[in-house]
């Protein structure tokens, strides 16, 4: 139960306006609408999603960078202003909302990496990954992940596109679970994906096609909110270099 940005550009561009739109979502982005009920899990403070945010991008070279992640609300930490001056091709960027039983750490903060694929995620898995989360004190994204670097082989959009929903419709694995929309960076293309069972009107995803770059979002931005398209259920968006290569519905 979280918030995703993330773009693909021609040239590296300037995260700022990036890390405004993190901020303004962890304090008033669309929320699910009830309280939690994870008390023991959760900050006790303010804001729509508060319990920590993470960041990750290619640098000039085109390398993954390690992800950048902290447990507090990305609205009061001073840290995210830090990377504001940051320039890059390829840029992900997540809020969080915790879900239930699972640890607020730095640690436990999305994106995640492993075996140069980048992952964040909107959604709350269950099934056997979310239990042996909870046994292991790890993340239901994170196990999610490892489970999704043995499925996609060779790492082609249509391997992803066989592996997502190989995983995704396995219920004894992830359970039956609300949303899945993930941002997943792997060389120097960024994917995205929205795939909900419940509660469409939260675990929205939207693109947007700029001159340079292609925007995705899980809301149109904070004052900037026009030209965006929403992804349709179970839509697989490809980008590279600031362009939409290829669209899937799964």
């Amino acid at each position: 139960m979280c918030r995703l940005v993330g773009f693909s550009s021609r040239i590296p561009v300037m995260i700022e306006n990036y890390i405004f739109q993190m901020r303004r979502f962890s304090q008033a982005g669309n929320a699910v609408g009830q309280p939690k009920v994870n008390i023991a899990y959760s900050q006790d403070g303010p804001g729509s999603h508060p319990d920590g945010w993470g960041i990750v991008c290619l640098d000039r070279r085109g390398q993954l960078l390690s992800p950048v992640k902290s447990d507090r609300p990305a609205y009061a930490d001073p840290e995210l202003s830090e990377f504001a001056s940051v320039a890059s091709s390829l840029w992900i960027g997540h809020v969080r909302r915790a879900s239930p039983g699972i640890l607020i750490t730095p640690a436990h903060a999305h994106p995640f990496e492993h075996e140069g694929i980048a992952l964040a995620h909107n959604g709350s898995f269950y099934g056997v990954i979310y239990e042996q989360a909870k046994e292991n004190e790890s993340s239901d994204t994170e196990l999610f992940l490892h489970e999704l670097v043995q499925y996609w082989k060779p790492r082609t959009l249509s391997s992803l596109a066989d592996a997502l929903p190989a995983i995704l419709e396995d219920k004894d694995l992830v359970g039956t679970f609300d949303a899945a929309n993930l941002l997943i960076a792997e060389g120097k293309t960024l994917y995205g994906l929205r795939w909900f069972n419940a509660k469409g009107d939260y675990y929205t995803l939207y693109v947007r096609q700029k001159p340079d770059r292609v925007e995705l979002s899980s809301q149109p931005f904070f004052h900037d909110d026009q030209g965006w398209r929403l992804l349709e259920n179970r839509e697989l968006i490809a980008i590279q270099d600031g362009d939409v290569v290829e669209r899937i519905i799964l």
